[in-house]
């Protein structure tokens, strides 16, 4: 049985992984962040739709957690792992689907964030995962909740457009389901 600190190693894409997604000639990859957790959020605490909650924040000092985000082609990408104590990630993973789906914005510093229409993101089949996509000032972030075990993971991407966004969110999203998948269910 692994322990909480192996799982997050376990499940966080590394460098190395996510540019054997981006298989892009002429790539620039370059590691933004790399820390406990996104400054701004609650720590220990999946949330969706802005900071709203969808983890048990009693939990959240006993979560392990981590972050990091990448700029590709200066296009940002990100990777949150949370390893809750004692919540499965399905259920967490089912409210963030339901947040999302009742989300129609959000406010985050400052910007106003509004849930576009719709979505061609396609989940992955091995795990559990819920998506959807918000433009702010010009440009669109999508993001994607994962989870498997007692981990979930959300990944996100910017892009000037949504097709874009969903582009690159699907690149990150399919190395972090290949993490996943490593986990026992």
């Amino acid at each position: 049985m692994l322990t909480p600190a192996q799982k997050l190693t376990a499940v966080l894409v590394t460098d190395e992984v996510l540019a054997a997604e981006l298989t892009e000639s002429g790539t620039d990859l370059e590691r933004a962040y790399d820390g406990e957790r996104a400054p701004g959020f609650p720590a220990g605490t999946v949330t969706a739709c802005g900071t709203r909650p969808v983890s048990a924040a009693k939990d959240a000092k006993q979560v392990k957690a981590h972050v990091r985000a990448w700029v590709v082609n200066g296009t940002v990408l990100t990777q949150e792992v949370h390893v809750l104590p004692r919540q499965r990630a399905e259920d967490v993973v089912a409210k963030a689907a339901s947040m999302l789906k009742g989300c129609a914005s959000y406010t985050d510093h400052g910007d106003s964030y509004r849930r576009t229409a719709s979505n061609k993101i396609k989940l992955p089949v091995a795990v559990k995962g819920a998506a959807a996509c918000f433009a702010v000032s010009g440009s669109v972030n999508c993001y994607a909740y994962l989870g498997r075990g007692g981990v979930v993971t959300t990944v996100s991407s910017m892009g000037p457009d949504q097709r874009t966004a969903e582009w690159w969110l699907e690149r990150i999203m399919t190395a972090a389901d290949h993490r996943l998948e490593s986990l026992p269910a």
